[in-house]
Formats: structure tokens, sequence, C-alpha cells
């Protein structure tokens, strides 16, 4: 996961689409999986993941279009699809936004 698509998806929790569509482009993967920690609503660090036990944690690898439909707007989710994002993907809890 790059530092961009940490970025990506706090401006989607944050639903700003104008911060969304200067970050859209060919360098953003919006189909990549980020750790997300569900508690702190930010990008988990990987030591973190590490030391909990998957079944009881908060972290879970997300999509950046699983965040903007729970999160966001309309708009959000149209851009992310215009730009690329998968809504057939499923998430690290097996959920997808078809």
């Amino acid at each position: 996961m790059s530092s961009a698509h940490g970025e990506l998806c706090t401006a989607i929790i944050n639903n700003n689409l104008t911060l969304i569509k200067k970050m859209l482009g060919p360098k953003i993967d919006l189909n990549a999986k980020i750790s997300w920690d569900s508690v702190t609503m930010k990008p988990a660090s990987s030591r973190k993941r590490s030391i909990i036990k998957k079944e009881e944690s908060k972290v879970y690898d997300a999509l950046p279009l699983n965040l903007a439909v729970i999160f966001s707007s309309v708009e959000v989710v149209e851009e992310l699809i215009k730009y690329g994002a998968n809504p057939i993907m499923k998430d690290g809890r097996s959920r997808c936004v078809y």
C-alpha cells in the first residue's frame, strides 16, 4: 500500500470529492486493497495488524470503493467507478458493493 492509497481512503471517508478528483489517475490502483483500521478509521500499520488475531481484529483489507459506499456520497462512488474501481471485487471481509 502506498501513502497515496491511504490519503485517498482518508479523503473518501471525509467525502472530499475535490481532493479525490485531484488524486485519481493512472498511478492509483482503485482495486488495490488497503489495510484499514475500522476503529480509528485510518490506514493500519503493518505492525499493528501482525500482533492482533484475525478474528479479533478491527483491521481488514478494505477497498476504496467499499469505503466510499459506506462513508461518501453517490458522486464519490460514481467518480471511483469512472476511474476503474471494480464494483464486484470483494474486500477482506468478503463484501462487494454490487
